[in-house]
């Protein structure tokens, strides 16, 4: 069951399409797992109807015309690609070839690159981790925002498992441990890159930069 939820803003964000296209993939993505934010995400969307049908200001008509093509299809990628791990969430699994090429950035750490528009310096990423090992503690450059798609991590903040938000800023030192069993599989969206504490890490940044 999910435990770590999205934020009213990033509902928001994405209900009046206002999100950036990584932070819209990974909240389409979260909704198909989790049915409280579901919920809270529909409750948004009728609140920005309620509101386009009530002009406040010079901004009505901008949003009366945002909010009306919230109900509208979203385009169907040609072709449907498959979901060749099993677990990923539909929106995702759109995205991705039939096979998938992990790049090694780190002993047990699998990378893939999304084909998603990104303003910042990095693109979306989905990141494999093997079973049972420590991620070097790190910091980030900017924010990070990670949805758990299998598997599972603890952190200062908690335990994460499948459908899990996990938020990191700036300021904190991040140290995980992911959980014995199975690879955890977790979609990143970052504001800045990752910045090493140890050793170990740093000479892994240096090969692979993260």
């Amino acid at each position: 069951m999910t435990k770590h939820h999205l934020t009213e803003e990033q509902i928001l964000a994405h209900a009046t399409h206002s999100a950036s296209a990584g932070l819209s993939l990974l909240v389409a993505c979260h909704l198909t797992l989790c049915p409280d934010c579901r919920h809270r995400h529909e409750l948004a969307v009728q609140v920005g109807f309620a509101l386009a049908e009530e002009p406040r200001g010079p901004g009505a008509d901008l949003l009366a015309a945002t909010l009306a093509g919230l109900d509208a299809p979203l385009p169907s990628p040609t072709p449907r690609r498959h979901d060749p791990e099993g677990v990923l969430p539909a929106p995702l699994a759109a995205l991705l070839p039939g096979t998938l090429r992990w790049r090694t950035v780190f002993p047990g750490v699998g990378e893939l690159s999304l084909p998603v528009p990104f303003e910042g310096p990095l693109p979306p990423r989905l990141f494999r981790l093997r079973p049972g090992m420590r991620v070097p503690d790190h910091h980030h450059e900017g924010a990070e925002l990670s949805l758990v798609l299998t598997g599972g991590f603890t952190d200062d903040g908690g335990h994460f498992v499948r459908g899990d938000v996990c938020a990191r800023d700036d300021q904190q030192l991040h140290r995980q441990r992911i959980d014995p069993g199975e690879p955890c599989i977790v979609l990143v969206v970052a504001d800045g890159a990752l910045i090493p504490r140890t050793w170990l890490g740093w000479l892994a940044q240096q090969i692979h930069p993260m």
